[in-house]
């Protein structure tokens, strides 16, 4: 069934909009690398920090792996690294004790407040001149494609 968006969007706009999504996302990813390596940042270690941040406390690394899109033995090394650095700690999972159960230090929480703000920087220098009404805009398009997506998951399960 075609939505009231098939009718309003020209099929130039449609067909074009997957390849500019995606150059957009890495193009706003590469600004906020390069923000955060001028701050000292790296993006690697930032962006798993900030995610779980944003997942609460006690997080299974599997959920983390999964929210941030990569393969667990990829996630493993960056937890290492935070760990190594005294940012992350890994619990045993009272319930699973083959599971683990990732917590932020207090160092952790310092640094996810850094990042935050060096991410706020990037956010406010690219979104400055786009109205909040074309943002909010944009953030309910892309919440619709999203839920098509995962709707589309879990009928493929």
């Amino acid at each position: 069934m075609l939505s009231i968006w098939h009718a309003i969007v020209p099929v130039p706009l449609r067909v074009g909009f997957g390849g500019l999504l995606i150059r957009m996302a890495r193009l706003w990813r590469r600004e906020a690398d390069r923000t955060l390596a001028s701050s000292g940042v790296s993006q690697a270690t930032a962006l798993p920090l900030v995610v779980l941040a944003r997942m609460g406390e006690h997080v299974r690394q599997g959920a983390l792996a999964d929210e941030l899109g990569i393969e667990g033995p990829s996630l493993v090394r960056l937890i290492d690294q935070l760990e190594a650095e005294g940012i992350v700690e890994r619990r045993e999972c009272a319930g699973d004790r083959r599971a683990k159960l990732l917590h932020i230090t207090p160092a952790g929480h310092k640094k996810v407040e850094e990042v935050e703000a060096v991410l706020n920087k990037v956010r406010v220098r690219l979104l400055g001149a786009v109205s909040e009404a074309d943002l909010a805009t944009t953030v309910r398009v892309l919440q619709v494609i999203e839920a098509e997506i995962l709707a589309a998951e879990t009928d493929r399960d």
